[in-house]
């Protein structure tokens, strides 16, 4: 039996370029217009069906309607142009980056205890620990955290590390396992356990 072995990120890409406003404004302007078109609909089967309809009431309708389309369009927008930018500047920082090679030397876990009411769960995030040299001397750091056990997923304890021009990491070409069959490499895992409280 094969299984899929893969690195599910525990933060999607979008949340470094998203902003909430924009995205509750997005929301809100999205349901107003939705809920527009649906007032529409139900001003136009009264007046098909013989009722007494207010030609202010449709205009009302259908200036609100859009106006949060407009809204709607104009936030999309906005966001479309944020992550075009993102985008950019991380392609531009990538091609300019120092490459280093690095190594898998280990895992952490990371067990979060929520208690809620009488009940206790446990939330659980991933990282590798990578070691690679930066000029003289050698650093060890962590990846980005996954939600998925990672312990045994990796052929090849070989990474390549990008060195960004604004000093941040990024972590590329992670050899995976392809099936049950394929060695792995086996690396020890800090588990780091935490309370939390809701």
């Amino acid at each position: 039996m094969e299984n899929s072995f893969t690195l599910q990120k525990a933060e999607r890409t979008d949340t470094k370029y998203k902003n909430p406003a924009l995205t509750m404004t997005a929301a809100i302007a999205g349901l107003g217009c939705f809920g527009g078109i649906i007032c529409l609909c139900t001003i136009l089967l009264s007046a098909l069906s013989g009722g007494n309809v207010s030609g202010g009431i449709f205009a009302a309708a259908a200036a609100v309607t859009l106006v949060c389309g407009a809204v709607f369009a104009a936030a999309s927008i906005m966001f479309q142009k944020r992550k075009k930018e993102y985008l950019k500047k991380r392609r531009e920082l990538s091609k300019s980056a120092v490459r280093v090679q690095g190594k898998v030397v280990g895992v952490t876990k990371y067990v979060r205890h929520v208690k809620y009411m009488k009940d206790t769960f446990d939330e659980i995030l991933w990282c590798f620990k990578i070691k690679y040299k930066d000029g003289d001397n050698y650093k060890t750091v962590q990846s980005d955290k996954y939600l998925n056990d990672i312990s045994k997923v990796l052929k090849s304890d070989k990474v390549e590390v990008l060195i960004l021009e604004d000093k941040t990491l990024a972590f590329k070409n992670f050899k995976l396992r392809k099936d049950d069959n394929e060695p792995f490499v086996k690396l020890e895992t800090e588990i780091i356990e935490q309370e939390a409280e809701l």
